[in-house]
């Protein structure tokens, strides 16, 4: 939903069709915040791509970019490479000769130093030609304009944000639900706590297997070894 239907939506689920919209707005933002200091989910996986420059190693990161976690150059073409991250600071790679001293026709390495991404070797004519793709989590963009679209999953359009914001609103308005009458507040956690358990899953993830040894006192009987 674009940010006027989110809008309706918020009036309708605290019954007042007159409601300000620039404090709607605003609550709706306040919900956003709340997603991106909850943690980093999928819907927070972007990226973007930096077009190098002869003799450039410095290049400005978008300020939203909360951490890279894999930067491709020449993407999904033949000539796709890592490049990996420095494994020390930025004065040792100085020291070393990295980041200001060589030139190559690819950079091999990379680290961030506070709003820049510095790379190694100093991308040389060669090099300019080529791209790098930073894949990143980032933070999701706040809405300024009634066209505006959020950045998470349009299920979470209304069940999330509408009623996120109307909770900030009036948190105490009764609504019916399938399990009777609840509040706002109440439906909007239940929403955000679903939210969280379902954008979390991560596919790399494996449980932690738990020794069981309530049968360890079996050893030597029968078969059991």
């Amino acid at each position: 939903m674009r940010l006027i239907e989110i809008r309706d939506r918020v009036r309708g689920i605290i019954r007042n069709d007159a409601y300000d919209e620039f404090a709607i707005d605003d609550a709706v933002n306040d919900v956003l915040a709340s997603i991106n200091t909850a943690g980093r989910f999928r819907f927070h996986e972007n990226n973007e791509d930096v077009a190098l420059v002869n003799g450039t190693f410095k290049y400005a990161v978008t300020s939203t970019i909360i951490a890279e976690h894999q930067i491709l150059i020449q993407p999904q073409s033949s000539d796709q490479a890592e490049v990996t991250k420095y494994p020390g600071g930025i004065t040792e790679g100085i020291a070393d000769g990295a980041f200001e001293g060589t030139t190559g026709d690819t950079p091999t390495r990379y680290a961030r130093w506070k709003d820049e991404w510095w790379f190694d070797p100093v991308p040389n004519a060669t090099a300019a030609a080529k791209t790098l793709r930073i894949y990143h989590m980032k933070d999701l963009a706040l809405l300024t304009s009634d066209l505006d679209t959020p950045g998470i999953n349009a299920r979470y359009h209304l069940t999330v944000l509408a009623y996120g914001a109307a909770a900030m609103i009036d948190p105490n308005a009764a609504i019916r639900t399938g399990g009777g009458a609840q509040s706002v507040g109440e439906v909007y956690d239940k929403a955000f706590n679903n939210m969280i358990r379902q954008e979390t899953w991560n596919p790399d993830e494996r449980p932690t297997l738990v020794m069981d040894d309530r049968f360890a006192e079996m050893e030597g009987w029968g078969n059991v070894v």
